[in-house]
């Protein structure tokens, strides 16, 4: 059952996201991300940026945005990280998986390219991954430090 009346905490610094995989989705995620943080772009599909929620009745007409209900972490405060297999920037991989236009992953080359994966918190190991199956040949394997 929930508690009416309970207070939710204002959300407070960054909002770290981690990816496994800096490929196509990865990359068309942050590019998004990126892209309405400056304007670029409008949040279509995004649930807490324009999504609403009623209260009371329908004909109460009561509907505000989700991110003006819940006090939510600004998009500003969203950073990215990843790990991946191969050494590639955010920017190298959505040029290289060619699922989004060039021009505006060129309007988003500084923050893609700062999006890169977390070599500070992993630990380097040896590839298992075939260079004959694999369309790049693998380089290194990254894993979660546990220290």
């Amino acid at each position: 059952m929930v508690e009416k009346g309970v207070d939710i905490a204002p959300a407070e610094g960054k909002l770290g996201i981690l990816l496994v995989g800096l490929g196509a989705v990865s990359t068309t995620l942050i590019a998004g991300v990126e892209a309405v943080k400056r304007g670029i772009s409008e949040p279509v599909g995004s649930l807490t940026q324009l999504g609403t929620i009623r209260l009371g009745k329908r004909t109460d007409n009561r509907s505000p945005k989700i991110s003006d209900f819940v006090p939510l972490a600004s998009l500003d405060d969203v950073v990215f990280g990843a790990w991946d297999i191969f050494h590639d920037s955010a920017y190298d991989a959505a040029m290289n998986a060619g699922v989004l236009d060039k021009d505006p992953i060129n309007q988003l080359s500084e923050p893609l390219s700062r999006s890169s994966l977390c070599r500070p918190y992993l630990s380097r190991i040896t590839s298992n991954a075939s260079p004959a199956k694999t369309s790049r040949p693998a380089r290194t394997r990254w894993i979660w430090r546990s220290s």
